[in-house]
Formats: structure tokens, C-alpha cells, sequence
């Protein structure tokens, strides 16, 4: 049975959708079963199905939920009781290779791993097997592998289940061409975060690809801001907005203003201002001024333009917002925020690694994203905010990159001992910043979730 086939029968038996998304996650998430299994497209199918078949989203990520922490919890058992000979038995000695890379990840990023490793195709079913092999402490590996799938299940399934229900309208006869504008500017909008986090690999110097990147985010930002004035993008925001205004739902707006809490303007003030400080207790002056110049840059332009624009926003929450619509300053604030850190830390470690970047551009685009889902921007604000972040952070590093090859000109004169730098302690920024984060969400959360609701 192909994979169509199998998608044409479940629509038909609806009553065993839950339990072959708990199955499949299981699958997934098991040791070494999911990489034979192609779990990503069998995910996606069957939330379609479980969407089209008007399935409560919160079963069917519980579902999910439930056969991920279960498929890593007992691959953690198995790690740890075969530690010594797992090598050596049926599947696992099919795959040394599988379990000697799951290895090396544990062994380079540690207790993070196992929260990377979930995200990570190759990775997902061999680290939690890596850890129970490695002995990690099985307390500590269940409270990760329940936080970490918490992230999961919505990842892997709110994109399948909301892109059936969008779909049945985006892509009717007489939306397809709006919908084939939708894609354009998405895309268009992607290229530059992918370039800025080396997702995309272009072979010329880094100060030449950060300075082009800067040049095609700005045409980008002007562009858009002279198209939303002339009213072009009218059609496609207010269209836009009545199909994401239909998928309002308790299990989505909590998941939503979550993911909008982590951009607000005070949570990113107390985050560039812990950064900074820390890079300056840890002797890193010039990557501090580099993070707080970005971070005045941001708050002046996203003021400026909204302020002159003053444009209106969607009128749908029960809050009532302070500032314009133009620029989405949630959007600008925490790409900025997270691309400049992440371009710092890839400056001075040039091997992290590619999962890591992926997750962070995710991020950016889920912060976005949630501004549109919750009808407090529209379209084109966030399109903006995302090119103006763009344009900010190519600046503060392409700046960084210049002021960088100078410092390392002059180091050729000095002597050895003269030219060591200690390096930034990025662990510890990391922690602090998801402490705070963790901190502001549970302060305000419920307050957020009543501000976000619908009229």
C-alpha cells in the first residue's frame, strides 16, 4: 500500500486517524525505525486527513504528543540496557553509522542534543538512543523529551492540518492567483534570512555576501513600503486575513500568543539589555556594541516608520493596540533580536551546526507568522518587518565583518601571547536567555490570552 492509498483509506475508516497518528509518530521517533520510515510526508498526510475529517487539532496533537514521548522514551530503555553490545545486534549493526553520528552530536552539544536531535531527520530516532547508551540520567532525558515534544507535535502537525483547511480556499479557481502572489512573497522574503544564517551557501567573502544581502533587503523594504502606499497589497492583505481569521481556535490562539509573547517589546528589551551586559562582563565589548547597536536601530526605525505611516491595523482582538500597523515591530524587533546574536555566535563558531540555524529561522518566521494568524498585522507589515530585520542585522554584521579583518591585520605585529581573545561564553547567554523567556511567558501569559481574543 503506497502512501496515497494508505491517506484514501484512513479517510475512509476517520475513527483510526488518532491512532495512526499516534502510531506513526511512534514510528518516527523510535530507534532507528524512522529512518527507514518517511514519517515527515506520513505526518503531514494524515493531519490533512484528520483537518478535512473535522478532528479537534488538540486530539490530534496529543496523539502525536503521546507516540513521540513514548518511541524516544523506549529507545532511551533499549540505549541503556544494550549500552555495551547494541552495536552488535539486529537493526542497530545495519546502521553504525547512524548510531557513531548520534554519537559525536551527543557528545559535541550535550543535554541540548536531545532537543535538536527531535528536530533533525537523520538525528530524531538515534539520539534519544545515543542517550540511554551514553547513560544519561533517565529523569533528566524524560523531562527534556516531554518539553521538547511539547514543540514537536506542533511543528509536525499544525502545518499539514492548517494547510488542508487553508487550502480548500486559498487554492480555489478564483484565489489561485492571490495564492501564487502569496508564495512569491514569501519565498522573496526567505532568501535573505537564508543567506544571513548560511543556510544558503554562496561562494564569495563574507562581507560581500552581507553587503549584497543588505542591498536586496532594503530594494525589498522600499519596495513593499511604496506598494502598501499605492494600496497594491490591499486585496492580498484583507484576503489573506479573512482565511487565517477562519482558523481561530482555543488549541491555535494558545499556541499562537505563546510563540507572539517571545517578540514583545519589553521581553526584547530586557533580552538585548542581559546580552549586552553579559558580553560586556565576559570582555566582549566590541560584540556587545555590535548586538545594542542593532537592537537602537531596530526600536528607531520600526517607531519612525510607524509613526509617519500610521497606517491601521486589522481590527480584530479584544486589546487595544497602542501603535500603527506598519511595520510589524513584534516582526522587526525579534529577527533582529535572534538574527544578529546568531551571526555573532557564527562569526566566532563557524561550525554550528546546520540545525541549529534551521531552527533559528524557523523561529523568526513563526514570530511572524503568529502576527498575521492572530489578525493583529497584516500580510505586508510582517513582510517588512522581516526585510527590515534583514537589512539590520546584514548592516551590524557586515559592519562587524569590516571592523573584524582590520583587528586581525593589526594582530600580524603583535606577538603570540598578545593576540589570544577569550572567547564569548554563548552557553551561558543562551540560558540566561531562555530563562527570562520561560519567566515572562508564565508572568503573562493568561493576560496575553485574553488580550489576543476574539472580538
Amino acid at each position: 500500500m503506497d502512501l496515497a492509498q494508505l491517506n484514501l483509506w484512513l479517510a475512509e475508516h476517520s475513527s483510526l486517524i488518532l491512532p495512526a497518528v499516534a502510531v506513526i509518530a511512534f514510528v518516527e521517533s523510535f530507534a532507528i525505525a524512522g529512518i527507514v520510515v518517511p514519517g515527515v510526508a506520513l505526518l503531514f498526510s494524515i493531519a490533512a486527513i484528520a483537518s478535512l475529517s473535522h478532528i479537534p487539532v488538540e486530539s490530534v496533537l496529543i496523539a502525536a504528543f503521546l507516540g513521540a514521548v513514548a518511541g524516544d522514551v523506549l529507545s532511551f530503555f533499549i540505549g541503556r540496557a544494550f549500552h555495551d553490545r547494541l552495536t552488535n545486534v539486529w537493526p542497530f549493526s545495519r546502521y553504525p553509522d547512524a548510531l557513531s553520528q548520534g554519537e559525536r552530536f551527543f557528545n559535541k552539544y550535550g543535554t541540548i542534543s536531545v532537543v535538536i536531535g527531535r528536530f533533525v531527520g537523520p538525528l530524531r530516532p538515534v539520539l534519544p538512543l545515543t542517550a540511554g547508551m551514553l547513560q544519561m540520567p533517565s529523569a533528566k532525558f524524560i523531562t527534556i523529551n516531554i518539553l521538547s515534544a511539547c514543540a514537536w507535535a506542533p511543528a509536525y502537525i499544525l502545518p499539514g492540518y492548517l494547510g488542508a483547511e487553508f487550502s480548500q480556499n486559498a487554492f480555489a479557481n478564483e484565489h489561485a492567483g492571490l495564492s501564487a502572489w502569496l508564495v512569491v512573497c514569501l519565498i522573496l522574503t526567505a532568501l535573505p534570512w537564508l543567506v544571513t544564517l548560511k543556510l544558503v551557501s554562496i561562494p564569495f567573502k563574507q562581507k560581500h555576501v552581507l553587503l549584497a544581502n543588505l542591498s536586496y533587503s532594503i530594494i525589498g523594504f522600499l519596495t513593499i513600503t511604496s506598494l502598501v502606499i499605492l494600496g497594491a497589497f490591499d486585496r492580498l492583505d484583507v484576503w489573506l486575513f479573512s482565511l487565517v481569521s477562519a482558523l481561530r481556535n482555543d488549541t491555535l490562539d494558545a499556541l499562537l500568543v505563546a510563540t507572539t509573547l517571545i517578540g514583545d517589546q519589553l521581553l526584547l528589551t530586557l533580552l538585548f539589555l542581559i546580552c549586552v551586559v553579559l558580553l560586556l562582563i565576559q570582555k566582549q565589548s566590541k560584540l556587545a556594541m555590535r548586538l545594542a547597536l542593532a537592537g537602537i536601530s531596530a526600536s528607531i526605525c520600526t517607531h519612525l516608520l510607524k509613526y509617519g505611516l500610521n497606517l491601521s491595523r486589522p481590527d480584530l482582538v479584544v486589546g487595544k493596540l497602542s501603535t500603527a500597523s506598519f511595520p510589524s515591530g513584534h516582526t522587526s524587533g525579534f529577527s533582529i533580536f535572534a538574527g544578529t546574536l546568531a551571526g555573532l555566535i557564527l562569526h566566532t563558531k563557524e561550525k554550528v551546526h546546520y540545525a541549529i540555524r534551521s531552527i533559528i529561522i524557523c523561529v523568526i518566521f513563526l514570530v511572524a507568522s503568529s502576527r498575521v494568524l492572530l489578525g493583529v498585522h497584516w500580510l505586508s507589515d510582517v513582510l517588512a518587518g522581516l526585510l527590515l530585520g534583514s537589512a539590520i542585522v546584514s548592516a551590524a554584521l557586515w559592519l562587524g565583518s569590516r571592523f573584524s579583518s582590520l583587528s586581525d591585520a593589526k594582530c600580524l605585529h603583535q606577538n603570540p601571547s598578545e593576540q589570544a581573545v577569550p572567547q564569548a561564553n554563548w552557553r551561558q547567554i543562551l540560558v540566561s536567555i531562555l530563562l527570562v523567556s520561560l519567566l515572562y511567558q508564565s508572568l503573562l501569559f493568561d493576560t496575553a490570552m485574553r488580550f489576543y481574543s476574539v472580538r
